[in-house]
């Protein structure tokens, strides 16, 4: 799944074009985009797709809705865990920083995520051949990663819920 390790970076590289605070473009941190596409996010979504397929197999409405919920369940809160903490621990920081990281950020994240993914996902497991499934996750999916790299590198979590997150040092309304 060579494509996760083309849209990862992609999406941090447009993400840090759109920062109209930044000078210039972290190399640094698109290498390790594309490692974590490439490396983790490639392999586990070829295995959740395949597992979900296993434990729902067929394509009625509750197989679909079986599918979405135990993604939304299961999937989500796993990915955000890992890519918040993954990164995190990637750019030199400690394993506490990046448990710090997870509590600030991913539950933020999970709860934008459930506006977006569910949709998507409902549409992926009803009109997308299996074969495809992974391609219309990856085109949406570098989309998605444009805004984790902003609430990775941009937006600044307290533990506090979704309204608390802020950009630099000015309050960033409510995302709800």
């Amino acid at each position: 799944m060579a494509m996760y390790g083309v849209t990862y970076p992609t999406g941090s590289f447009i993400q840090q074009l759109l920062n109209k605070d930044q000078e210039k473009i972290d190399y640094k941190r698109i290498g390790k985009f594309t490692l974590f596409g490439a490396l983790i996010i490639a392999p586990s979504a070829n295995l959740w797709v395949n597992f979900v397929n296993k434990v729902f197999v067929g394509n009625t409405i509750l197989h679909i809705f079986g599918k979405v919920g135990l993604e939304q369940i299961i999937w989500a809160p796993i990915f955000y865990t890992v890519f918040y903490f993954g990164l995190t621990v990637m750019d030199g920081r400690n394993i506490s920083e990046g448990l710090l990281e997870v509590k600030t950020k991913a539950f933020h994240t999970y709860c934008v995520g459930l506006t977006v993914w569910p949709l998507l996902q409902l549409y992926n497991y009803s009109h997308v051949s299996d074969k495809n499934r992974l391609v219309f996750m990856a085109f949406f999916g570098l989309l998605w990663t444009i805004y984790l790299s902003y609430t990775k590198y941009v937006l600044q979590g307290t533990s506090s819920g979704i309204g608390s997150l802020k950009q630099s040092s000015v309050q960033v309304k409510d995302l709800r």
